[in-house]
């Protein structure tokens, strides 16, 4: 049972980091103005916030109680940062 733990718990991890690099691109490209990137990854960034939603339901059921992501999730939001570039130069 600790590996199916160990295992969603690194998988809501990597979903918690993907969320935010989005949610960072998005920022990119409203900088740039150009709305309808800014809405794409808008809308992955929601896609990822599900999936940490079903894995975090899923914890919660292999654990038998309620799960606190804040204890195993690290977002390094500077290294984050570090891979937001120029939008354009991503969609070629």
């Amino acid at each position: 049972m600790s590996i199916i733990i160990d295992n969603l718990k690194t998988a809501i991890n990597g979903e918690s980091n993907a969320k935010r690099k989005y949610e960072l691109f998005a920022e990119q490209a409203m900088r740039e103005n150009l709305p309808e990137i800014v809405h794409l990854f808008k809308a992955i960034s929601y896609a990822e916030s599900i999936h940490i939603k079903n894995r975090l339901k899923a914890l919660t059921s292999v654990t038998g109680s309620d799960v606190n992501p804040e204890n195993f999730v690290k977002n390094d939001d500077e290294k984050l940062r570090s891979t937001v570039r120029d939008t354009r130069s991503k969609m070629i």
